[in-house]
């Protein structure tokens, strides 16, 4: 697995659903509760599509993945 290079320092939370767990371009990526993909990097390989899940972390660029990602600090996985 790549390292991430930090972007910036901007802490951020997301909550939503595993969407896909990626590809060997494209990293995992969360549908949000307001509709929005956004690509994450350093979950952990068994949480399975569907899962919702609160993530907090900073923006960073991991060279395996395209363009920016969430870098993950801390991860919740939720119950519905």
């Amino acid at each position: 697995m790549s390292k991430p290079l930090p972007a910036g320092r901007d802490l951020r939370t997301v909550t939503g659903r595993l969407d896909h767990l990626g590809n060997g371009v494209q990293c995992p990526e969360i549908l949000t509760d307001d509709g929005h993909h956004e690509a994450v990097f350093g979950l952990a390989a068994d949480i399975a599509p569907g899962t919702r899940l609160r993530l907090t972390g900073h923006t960073g660029i991991a060279t395996r993945c395209l363009g920016q990602v969430l870098v993950i600090d801390t991860l919740e996985i939720l119950t519905d």
